[in-house]
């Protein structure tokens, strides 16, 4: 049994019955798991449940269970209780109700071929019917291996060991055919799913092969073409669309089985803010409305926790951490102040964890003296921006009072040039870039007054320092330039990028965002000489790029696309690691080799193939691969794409160590969180061209819903606070006299 938020895998014990509850627990949820009278049950019996308060034994036919839990504080009547008895297992629905699991994972552990250790191990876990479970953690944490193991065409080569059923039969002794229907998959990398040439033959390709009518057919695909909105893409090739568009398609593909389970590796990875949002409202509707079973891996959650009934963590050796509903989860890694893990909360509640103590408790004095709040004080983390906000609205009231200041609060001020508040606006130069600021005051809009920083088990949530901005642009000579750049990947088709212009000064740290097929990963193709463009000129130091020697030209830039895949032609990683500093005109490639496993925490994997790694285990080796050439210029498509959180914090702080090293770096993202905590630039890319540009704070804290969840949650008190640290500084300014 795997007890909701549990810490561990736990079972029902022979005789007594097993009261599980976790090992690090906010509030006591208590199960009874009882089997069937004179039987082999592992479970207890219904005698063994007499005396325990708040319980109270339901029989269903023969068998009796433990209808009703006691649950303390948090009111966790969504976590799950798992009781076998006679090789099936019975859930806990979310109003106690006894009922078949769906999908039973019992004690599965998994090793893939050659390696010492394995990737998966005892994994229990009962799925409802219907149920929206997150499944999170670490790269390389079993995530993609365990929902392979759900997919049996896709099933991994190695030792296995444990049992899988799906609707109560072993998932082996089901047709193929039947399981191929009902059991749909969205892989990591929509390349590897996609394989027909135009949009709608992939669509009508799953179809086909399940052998259904052509009236069938098409009145599927009409209406769910209509549904995503693709009826503009159907005559399109495939390779043509972006990465984003690739994950939409394949997401409909499978969608038109109809499937009954729908599991999703990562599926936002690729897709836009905007477009992700409207995707998880998407499934979420699905799920609402139609009752599909969705299971979704994920680094991206602040979206998910929300909408999820329940949220599975697991540890880097493939364990399972914690098992519960979002709050639950929530509430106990918080309590076991377990900084790890904090990185995987969404930010409302990691704000919370960061200033709910920083006020003194809300006693019967402090509640007379606080003004009236519907979120504060809040009993449970805040999951959403609209709780969020509530919360931290009584929280900053209270905190102005509390600290002597006036009951309302004053917003921040607007932000000069630079983008930060409060900063003297500096000349601009000549090319609309202002200088530097002579200091940098928090994001309340008060210089000079130091950060108080968060509690100690919070710091490792935080997001990383958000740097200064470079010097003054017109100081520096500027490295690449684009004027009137046009490409269309077909003659007489509608160009990708036209008109665009745009200067990448040496020291810049520029992030490029906008919509999914707008052109950004063209863009940066184009910028690293992988392409020519249509019309216009792209100069690397005054020099047009098709004249340099490609040698030359990849000395002085490196390029990672978003296919990590492409990156390697040895066996291990070890080996193409080697390679690629064999290739190196750095001083000391070995040293440098050293220092990047140990960053990237590759050492792991060394001696696997790179097809054998997980998404963000393959980002990482590539990114090494790039990073061993030393070049100048580092073009980055989609850097964080399948990295956890605390990678991505340790991949962000590398970025900012060569840029302070005098690298030069252009990203392309749809991580917005991770550019306003560590670029200095931000350009956004719409109709073929550059339409806007300016720092992080500006230009994020002037969108609408191009911005961060916690600028969302804090922009009527802090508009122009969009990282986490810049958050913390401004609501802790109002606080600081405490």
């Amino acid at each position: 049994m795997v007890a909701g938020g549990g810490a561990a895998n736990s079972r029902c014990d022979e005789g007594a019955g097993l009261w599980s509850r976790s090992a690090q627990h906010v509030s006591a949820v208590w199960y009874a798991c009882a089997g069937l009278a004179g039987s082999r049950s592992r479970g207890a019996t219904a005698g063994g449940l007499s005396g325990r308060p708040g319980i109270r034994i339901r029989r269903i036919g023969n068998l009796s269970v433990a209808a009703g839990m006691v649950a303390e504080g948090l009111g966790m009547a969504g976590v799950r209780g798992v009781c076998r008895s006679g090789g099936f297992a019975v859930v806990h629905g979310r109003e106690g109700v006894a009922e078949m699991a769906f999908i039973e994972i019992d004690r599965l552990s998994f090793t893939y071929p050659e390696e010492p250790q394995p990737v998966l191990r005892d994994i229990t876990l009962a799925v409802r019917q219907g149920e929206f479970i997150v499944l999170c953690g670490p790269s390389g944490c079993g995530k993609t291996t365990l929902l392979r193991h759900l997919k049996t065409e896709l099933q991994p080569v190695g030792e296995r060991a444990g049992d899988i059923r799906y609707q109560g039969r072993p998932i082996q002794d089901h047709d193929l055919l039947t399981l191929a229907g009902e059991i749909g998959m969205v892989q990591q990398d929509p390349d590897n799913q996609i394989v027909m040439e135009l949009v709608l033959q992939e669509l009508a390709f799953g179809l086909e092969n399940m052998g259904l009518s052509t009236d069938v057919m098409r009145r599927r695909i009409a209406e769910l073409t209509h549904f995503f909105g693709l009826e503009s893409w159907l005559d399109r090739k495939t390779h043509t669309l972006s990465g984003g568009q690739k994950q939409l398609v394949s997401l409909a593909a499978v969608l038109l089985l109809r499937p009954r389970v729908l599991l999703l590796d990562e599926p936002t990875a690729q897709l836009d803010p905007v477009a992700a949002k409207e995707f998880l409202h998407m499934l979420h509707r699905l799920n609402e409305e139609f009752g599909l079973t969705v299971i979704v891996t994920e680094h991206r959650l602040e979206e998910l926790y929300p909408i999820a009934d329940r949220v599975i963590m697991l540890d880097e050796c493939g364990r399972i951490r914690y098992d519960g509903t979002p709050r639950a989860v929530i509430a106990q890694v918080q309590t076991a102040l377990n900084e790890p893990y904090a990185a995987y909360l969404p930010s409302p509640a990691r704000l919370y964890a960061a200033l709910q103590d920083r006020l003194p408790a809300a006693g019967a004095g402090a509640a007379a003296a606080a003004p009236a709040s519907a979120g504060w004080p809040a009993a449970t983390p805040p999951l959403s921006v609209k709780e969020g906000r509530d919360w931290l609205r009584g929280w900053l009231e209270h905190a102005a009072q509390q600290s002597g200041r006036a009951a309302a609060v004053t917003p921040s001020p607007e932000p000069s040039a630079t983008g930060q508040p409060g900063t003297p606006s500096p000349e601009p130069s000549a090319t609309g870039q202002p200088g530097a600021p002579s200091s940098r005051p928090s994001a309340s809009g008060q210089p000079g007054a130091p950060p108080a920083g968060p509690p100690a088990a919070c710091r490792s949530a935080a997001a990383p320092s958000v740097p200064l901005p470079p010097p003054d642009a017109s100081a520096r000579p500027v490295l690449l330039r684009c004027r009137d750049v046009a490409f269309h990947y077909e003659k007489g088709a509608r160009p990708v990028l036209r008109e665009l212009d745009l200067d990448i000064a040496e020291g810049d740290f520029l992030a490029i965002v906008g919509g999914n097929g707008t052109g950004k990963s063209t863009l940066l193709r184009l910028l690293a000489g992988l392409g020519k463009p249509s019309r216009g000129r792209i100069t690397l130091r005054g020099v047009e790029l098709r004249k340099y020697r490609k040698d030359t030209l990849y000395r002085e830039l490196g390029y990672l696309s978003q296919n990590p895949l492409s990156y390697f032609v040895e066996d291990t990683v070890e080996e193409e690691l080697r390679q690629a500093a064999a290739r190196s005109t750095l001083s000391d490639p070995d040293a440098r080799l050293r220092e990047l496993v140990a960053l990237l925490e590759l050492a792991p994997v060394l001696g696997r193939h790179p097809h054998d790694l997980s998404g963000g285990e393959r980002q990482k080796a590539a990114l090494a691969c790039v990073l061993l050439a030393g070049p100048k210029l580092l073009l980055l498509d989609e850097p964080t794409k399948g990295l956890d959180p605390q990678i991505k914090a340790a991949w962000g702080l590398l970025l900012q160590r060569l840029h302070a090293d005098g690298v030069t770096i252009v990203l392309v993202t749809h991580d917005i969180e991770f550019a306003a905590a560590h670029v200095h630039k931000c350009a956004m890319l719409f109709d073929g061209a550059i339409t806007s540009e300016g720092t992080p704070s500006v230009f994020f804290g002037e969108n609408f819903f191009y911005t961060t969840v916690l600028n969302r949650l804090v922009r009527d008190d802090f508009p122009h606070a969009v990282a986490e640290k810049e958050v913390l500084e401004a609501c802790l300014g109002i606080a600081s006299p405490l």
